[in-house]
C-alpha cells in the first residue's frame, strides 16, 4: 500500500468513520461527536453513563464522579445538581443526598457537610439554612 496512492487498498486511519466502499483512508471523517468507532466501519452511539467529546473517538469515556448521563450518543456529561451526589464512574443517573447530609454544592460525588445540631435532613437536604425558602431544608429536632 503507497501513502497517498488511493487506488491500492488503504486501511482507514484510526479514530474515522470509514464504511464498506470508502474511497480514501479518511472514509466520511473523523467519527462524529456523541459516538465512537471501535472498528472503522461502524459508528457506535455513546451509551448511558458514558460520553464521547469531540471527534475521532475509538472508545467512550465513562461519566466522572460528580457527574451523570442518562441518554445515548452525547459529547459531555451533566453536572450532579444540588440535592444530590452522583458516586462513582459512569452514572445514568444522580442520587439523592443521603439523610443526615446537606448537599448544597454541584458536582458532589460524595455528602461533605452534616446537618446542623439540633436539627435533622431528610433525604435530598439542598441548605443548612432551616430559614431558606427551599423545599428542603434542615428541620427541628423534635423536644
Amino acid at each position: 500500500s503507497q501513502s497517498g496512492n488511493f487506488s491500492t487498498p488503504q486501511k482507514c486511519f484510526e479514530g474515522f468513520w470509514c464504511p464498506r466502499g470508502s474511497v480514501t483512508p479518511e472514509g466520511k471523517g473523523p467519527c462524529p461527536s456523541g459516538y465512537y468507532c471501535p472498528e472503522t466501519e461502524i459508528a457506535v452511539a455513546c451509551q448511558k453513563g458514558h460520553y464521547c467529546p469531540g471527534v475521532g473517538n475509538i472508545k467512550p469515556l465513562p461519566c466522572y464522579p460528580g457527574t451523570y448521563m442518562p441518554l445515548e450518543a452525547q459529547s459531555y456529561c451533566n453536572v450532579c445538581e444540588i440535592g444530590n451526589i452522583c458516586p462513582g464512574w459512569g452514572r445514568t443517573k444522580p442520587e439523592l443526598c443521603p439523610t443526615g447530609f446537606v448537599c448544597d454544592t454541584e458536582g458532589l460525588s460524595m455528602p461533605s457537610i452534616r446537618c446542623p445540631p439540633g436539627h435533622y435532613c431528610e433525604e435530598g437536604t439542598v441548605t443548612q439554612n432551616p430559614n431558606d425558602q427551599v423545599v428542603s431544608v434542615p428541620k427541628p429536632c423534635p423536644p
